[in-house]
């Protein structure tokens, strides 16, 4: 069971360069919407089946990336493959091809490092008249955490806030809900000093100003991944001598 945080994206980088491209989008919608992080904002695309966003050319030997993370009403996307080449005459090499189970509308993957190439490209396949992508990000290697402890709560379903109506003689007559965001607790013990300088400060520094994706057990759950963001400044501790923890308390939603 091993649990990855991904919050990196490159996409920024080509989209600043004008690198960023992707198939006719709809009217109104513009490619930078995926980079904002907010939910509702984002993409669709001109028309229904096959379509692509595409990273590049970057300068230089190009970025490697090893991650992608995907939010939005997105369940009606078949699939998803991202894809490198290095130079346009070159055929695309396959990154990772994933099949998009019915209903998950929050994507999370992880790959072996191909190495630097100048091109990428994300392509999905059926996508639909009701698809909207609102973050995607490909970037380099996810945050890999140490095993979660007791007491962490999988995200596992959505959660809501209700009010129920009452008869008199106890009678149910229905309730009105809305959707509220998981809390989540991601707990880590025993983080080195160069596991804290050269990896954990990075995120920490990103998740004060933005969300990012987490997926608790991606080898036997890789569809329950979520999206979060944390309220309150996260601070690491030294928990023994010479090592940290840190407690991490974020909200999370699955779509």
């Amino acid at each position: 069971m091993t649990a990855y945080i991904s919050y990196h994206t490159c996409l920024e980088t080509a989209n600043a360069g004008g690198y960023l491209t992707s198939s006719p989008l709809a009217t109104g919608y513009n490619i930078s919407n995926i980079l904002d992080w907010k939910t509702h904002t984002g993409i669709k695309f001109a028309s229904t089946g096959g379509h692509f966003i595409q990273a590049g050319p970057y300068p230089g030997s190009g970025p490697k990336f090893q991650s992608l993370g995907m939010i939005g009403n997105i369940g009606g996307i078949s699939s998803v493959e991202v894809s490198y080449r290095d130079d346009p005459a070159d055929a695309w090499q396959q990154a990772i091809f994933y099949t998009i189970p019915a209903n998950q509308n929050v994507v999370f993957l992880r790959w072996d490092d191909p190495g630097r190439f100048n091109y990428w490209r994300i392509t999905f396949q059926g996508v639909d008249a009701d698809t909207f992508i609102g973050v995607c990000i490909l970037g380099i290697a996810p945050l890999e955490l140490r095993p979660i402890g007791t007491g962490f709560r999988p995200p596992v379903y959505e959660h809501y806030d209700s009010i129920n109506a009452q008869g008199n003689a106890a009678n149910y007559l229905g309730r009105s809900i809305k959707r509220k965001p998981m809390d989540l607790t991601i707990k880590q013990q025993g983080i080195t000093q160069a596991d804290l300088h050269g990896k954990w400060i990075n995120f920490l520094e990103h998740a004060a100003r933005k969300p990012f994706f987490f997926s608790w057990d991606n080898e036997n759950y890789p569809d329950e991944a979520v999206y979060c963001w944390t309220e309150k400044p996260q601070q690491p501790v030294y928990s023994s001598l010479c090592s940290a923890s840190i407690n991490l308390k974020v909200k999370a939603i699955k779509s």
